[in-house]
């Protein structure tokens, strides 16, 4: 039979695939609507024939519900009675303002998912309706009388965590908690999509950092696996992966990444042919000075360049330039890392080595991109010049997508304190401002006199979501559950919690406590749980204890 499922527990059955949950706060109720307060009573999900405790509805008006955190799924409405006329419009946001907007309002759109929706409410009746990303919903009451028992969220089941991390930093302890969730309610139907409300697509270079950012949560999960395979299927000869070149390269990337965390060697071998065909496309693309022809560059959308950008034309060359030498130094990583497949599997390495050295003959100049400088560090260009930029200006031109390599990168010049540093100030920002999952992009500059996502947009605050966003996510249209913004999550089961594998049944354990006092985490292997727990004394000295599985080899 079932049962109500409170929002802080799980059903102890696996059939109930659904968690439901009670409104948290009335944004704004407006017009004939008495007794909302029944809706924050949690009774039985049944209608019967005598129901008691209803919000009534006597003509238009409208409530806007808070569910106090992001929901991947849909809203479900219990409906005692009806008189008359019986339409409802149900809008569903990531913010009040989105909630309040109308399509093609600020980049309010149904693409995706659909959000704004007029339904009829049946007597008797229990329906659910949407299934998007949200955590506002607003219900305009159109005409007629009617009764309801209840309004809860429909919530898509998650995976439970393996990794966890907790520190005496209450903030940085709810930043890896809330990346963690951002990922959670992004794996979906069977792939790692790149958002919940939009695209809900399988972006190849979107899900690297998702993928780390897995691997460290939960283990070698089949979505990872399905994600490759699903974008390898939608690529013919002679197309590059998602219709980006880059993206080509991200797959050969999350292959090899797939490989040494699952030694499938069996997949290998049956992607051997199409790993080396768009090696050989992406090789091809590299000229004898070292530049990278590629028909569409993109790195990220921060970086990217656009001819028929209205941007002054110093900084738009500066794009191009940077965006250039981004596509380079990816290619260098990616070989970089194909090489254990090229031996170990008897790839063709000849072309990729020519390329490699082309590519090595060209040296950047990086002045402005965090994201470039930090993948020239990775790609072997370890300068002073890389690392003024990725420190210039602390949080300011951290976009939510690459991160992950910026804050690597910085660990190369041992600069843990200014990375700590950004990683609070960065995703602090969108904490205070109401987020329970990281966003698509976001600038701390946007931050300034700018409104909560949970306050109704007007006055003399900016709005966050409706009024910035950039590219092709502008407005609502901008996700604020996005999944590339995990990938905090790897940076910190790496580099503080000091967890790598290094090999087949190897790992590396080497806790760096940065200023924390208190540090326990844990990290998910196929043979178990590793368990960290390190304190600082009182003498200044570590005390780590490590658990590890007897098969596991632990490097400290």
């Amino acid at each position: 039979m079932l049962k109500f499922i409170d929002g802080d527990r799980r059903a102890s059955r696996r059939e109930f695939c659904m968690r439901y949950l009670l409104p948290k706060a009335v944004i704004k109720c407006d017009g004939e609507v008495k007794k909302v307060e029944n809706l924050f009573i949690k009774k039985t999900l049944q209608i019967g024939l005598c129901e008691q405790c209803v919000t009534e509805i006597n003509g238009k008006g409208y409530i806007i519900l808070d569910f106090g955190k992001e929901i991947s799924g849909g809203v479900r409405i219990l409906n005692y009675s009806t008189e008359g006329a019986n339409r409802v419009r149900i809008r569903f946001g990531e913010s009040v303002g989105e909630t309040c907007a109308e399509i093609g309002e600020k980049g309010a759109t149904n693409d995706h998912s659909v959000r704004d929706m007029i339904v009829s409410l049946q007597r008797y009746s229990d329906m659910t309706f949407g299934q998007t990303g949200f955590r506002f919903v607003r219900i305009d009451f159109l005409s007629g009388k009617c009764s309801i028992k209840s309004v809860v969220a429909a919530e898509d089941e998650k995976r439970e965590y393996i990794g966890s991390f907790e520190s005496d930093d209450k903030l940085l302890n709810e930043i890896w908690h809330t990346a963690a969730e951002t990922l959670n309610l992004c794996i979906r139907n069977g792939y790692l999509w790149d958002g919940i409300k939009r695209d809900r697509l399988v972006w190849i270079g979107d899900i690297y950092p998702e993928t780390k950012a897995a691997y460290c949560l939960f283990g070698n999960i089949a979505e990872i696996k399905n994600s490759l395979i699903f974008c390898r299927d939608q690529t013919p000869e002679g197309s590059w992966m998602n219709n980006i070149p880059a993206y080509s390269a991200w797959w050969l990337m999350n292959l090899c990444e797939y490989y040494f965390r699952s030694d499938d060697k069996e997949f290998v071998i049956e992607n051997r042919a199409f790993a080396e065909r768009i090696l050989n496309d992406l090789c091809a693309c590299v000229n004898e000075d070292g530049d990278v022809n590629f028909p569409f560059n993109f790195i990220d959308w921060a970086t990217h360049y656009a001819a028929d950008s209205d941007e002054p034309a110093d900084e738009s060359l500066l794009k191009k330039y940077e965006e250039t030498a981004g596509t380079n130094y990816l290619l260098r990583m990616t070989i970089d890392k194909m090489r254990p497949l090229l031996q170990e599997f008897g790839f063709n390495a000849e072309i990729a080595e020519k390329a490699y050295k082309r590519l090595n003959k060209k040296a950047y100049d990086i002045k402005k991109h965090k994201q470039i400088a930090a993948f020239g560090v990775l790609a072997g260009e370890k300068n002073a010049q890389n690392e003024r930029v990725m420190l210039c200006g602390g949080a300011k031109g951290l976009t939510t997508f690459l991160n992950y390599f910026i804050f690597t990168a910085l660990e190369e010049y041992g600069r843990h304190a200014e990375v700590f540093d950004m990683i609070k100030t960065y995703y602090g920002k969108m904490l205070e401002l109401g987020a329970t999952t990281f966003w698509e992009d976001f600038d701390v500059e946007w931050a300034e006199n700018a409104a909560k996502i949970d306050e109704m947009p007007g006055g003399d605050k900016k709005d966050i979501h409706g009024d910035f966003g950039r590219f092709c996510y502008k407005g609502y249209r901008h996700s604020l559950c996005h999944g590339w913004s995990s990938g905090v999550v790897a940076y910190m089961s790496e580099n503080i919690l000091g967890i790598n594998k290094i090999g087949r049944d190897e790992y590396s354990v080497k806790p760096n406590m940065y200023g924390l006092n208190k540090l326990k985490g844990s990290y998910p292997t196929p043979y178990g749980e590793i368990i960290v727990e390190c304190e600082k004394m009182a003498d200044g000295s570590l005390k780590t204890d490590v658990h590890a599985p007897d098969c596991i080899k632990i490097d400290k």
